[in-house]
């Protein structure tokens, strides 16, 4: 991929890693005593009874990298990016030149006999190719940021109906999403369940694209 998006990416995986683990490890909310104000002694009571039910929470994890490196979905859609990438690189330079053509003739006119009229029409030309010339690297950009963007949604969407359909039979707690260099350190390596995820994955992958088919 370009390098230009290497960041894009890395942002998107942060944020899909966030997005997850609220989604997932978020307790359901408390509508007991709403409204009313709580004391000391009662703020100590639930904290310690939270406490004793994490005691029994049955936690499984994920690992991130390898499952966007398993996906058949991503795997498709890189190919189709570079593609992409290199069709509209191909149209834009196509245009640029045809640009700095149009832009060199005019630097290259004899002023000589030019009114004043027809120097500024000119230079007004002049600065509107330069001008188009910078729109045409900016909507380029804007393409591709955009088909990244749609990649990423329906990659988190996926991953999120692997996790349901997963977590339906298996009746987990918490399931973590792990990146490298993060903040959650897995202690247990048999509570990683990233092969169970890619393959329910891959299946969803493969379930929506006869669906798109038809």
């Amino acid at each position: 991929m370009s390098k230009n998006l290497t960041i894009p990416f890395l942002i998107w995986n942060v944020i899909l890693s966030a997005l997850l683990a609220w989604s997932l490890m978020r307790p359901a909310p408390n509508t007991q005593g709403a409204g009313l104000e709580s004391s000391d002694n009662d703020v100590s009571v639930a904290f310690v009874r939270d406490t004793n039910a994490l005691k029994e929470a049955r936690v499984v994890f994920f690992r991130v990298d390898s499952i966007r490196d398993g996906s058949e979905y991503f795997a498709e859609a890189r190919k189709q990016y570079e593609a992409e990438e290199k069709r509209l690189r191909q149209q834009a330079q196509s245009k640029a030149r045809n640009m700095e053509s149009q832009a060199l003739q005019l630097m290259e006119k004899d002023q000589t006999y030019l009114t004043n009229a027809e120097r500024e029409a000119d230079q007004m030309r002049l600065m509107k190719i330069d001008s188009d010339m910078r729109q045409l690297g900016a909507d380029l950009e804007d393409e591709l940021m955009n088909y990244n963007r749609k990649v990423m949604i329906e990659f988190s969407s996926q991953l999120q109906d692997a996790l349901k359909e997963y977590n339906a039979t298996a009746g987990y707690d918490f399931i973590i999403s792990l990146e490298p260099g993060g903040q959650v350190w897995p202690g247990n390596e048999g509570l990683d369940i990233t092969p169970e995820v890619m393959a329910r994955m891959n299946k969803i992958h493969r379930s929506r694209k006869a669906d798109a088919k038809k």
